[in-house]
């Protein structure tokens, strides 16, 4: 059962990871949720997109059985943007939300299916069901999800305001296609874009 204080930050994660990709992988373990995407046409190689969420931030009840007590997670292949609209539209209703239940369950196809508890004037809560469809990912195919390793790395930067860097990108997105990035040991992240007409930059500290 989902935290319903945590319907906007779990909604967020979802739409962005739609954005990227029409599919993506959902493992299920005991402590943690991923969310996972191979590169297009690449899947047998590293995935292009590890998302790893602690559930217990977000879920303030969680049970779950895997396959086997030696292999206890599930995987599964799902469409994010279905998966993200239904979460969507409880942002706009969250007030009203007294509780949301996410659970896999078969019916014609197996799905997640959310169960949606709203206030009622009766003695009787009501109920919204949706499914989101999805495929169970076998146990012979588990492999090809596997964390994948992270190259080492000379530097780190700490990040600005991610609402002023998407403020500034959009932007220079209509000037050319590509975009350069840049970062120095002053504290400056640089973004820019060149084409034959013009030269632009953003300086953030």
């Amino acid at each position: 059962m989902i935290d319903i204080t945590c319907i906007k930050e779990f909604s967020n994660i979802v739409s962005t990871i739609a954005k990227l990709a029409k599919h993506c992988v959902l493992r299920i373990s005991q402590e943690r949720l991923f969310f996972i995407i191979h590169e297009a046409g690449a899947v047998g190689s590293s995935p292009g997109l590890w998302t790893e969420l602690d559930q217990g931030h977000f879920f303030n009840e969680f049970n779950m059985e895997g396959v086997s007590e030696e292999n206890n997670e599930i995987y599964l292949d799902l469409q994010p943007d279905l998966f993200s609209k239904t979460l969507n539209s409880l942002k706009t209703t969250q007030a009203a939300v007294r509780s949301l239940k996410v659970k896999l369950s078969k019916k014609h196809t197996p799905c997640l299916t959310l169960e949606v508890e709203l206030p009622s004037v009766s003695l009787h809560a009501r109920t919204v069901v949706h499914d989101v469809p999805v495929q169970l990912i076998p146990r012979r195919q588990w492999h090809l999800y596997k964390e994948p390793e992270m190259p080492k790395f000379d530097a780190s930067v700490y990040l600005p305001s991610l609402r002023q860097v998407k403020h500034v990108v959009e932007r220079m997105k209509t000037l050319s296609p590509n975009i350069s990035l840049s970062a120095n040991k002053r504290g400056t992240l640089i973004t820019s874009v060149s084409t034959d007409v013009v030269s632009v930059s953003t300086h953030f500290k």
